[in-house]
């Protein structure tokens, strides 16, 4: 059976997301933060990448993140994405 699609009240809430487009498999792109800045609903967020001396998949997938914050009307900026490396699993 197909999941069941989930409900968002948009009169309660705010949906933020971000897209990288396609990426290897092994990417992780988060929403780290959304905060008021004056007038403004700032949005940061990072992509984790692996070590380069660990493997990833050649397949490509979309690389994105969907948060639900309480309702706002504040212009949304979102700031630069932060990129992190990721530890190899095996030291």
């Amino acid at each position: 059976p197909s999941p069941v699609p989930t409900t968002v009240d948009f009169s309660k809430v705010t949906l933020l997301g971000i897209s990288q487009g396609g990426g290897p498999g092994c990417f992780h792109l988060r929403i780290t933060r959304a905060r008021q800045v004056e007038a403004t609903l700032q949005v940061e967020s990072e992509l984790a990448v692996p070590d380069p001396t660990v493997g990833c998949t050649g397949q490509v997938l979309p690389v994105f993140d969907f948060v639900q914050i309480p309702k706002t009307d504040l212009p949304v900026k979102f700031l630069p994405t932060k990129t992190v490396t990721k530890p190899s699993p095996i030291q």
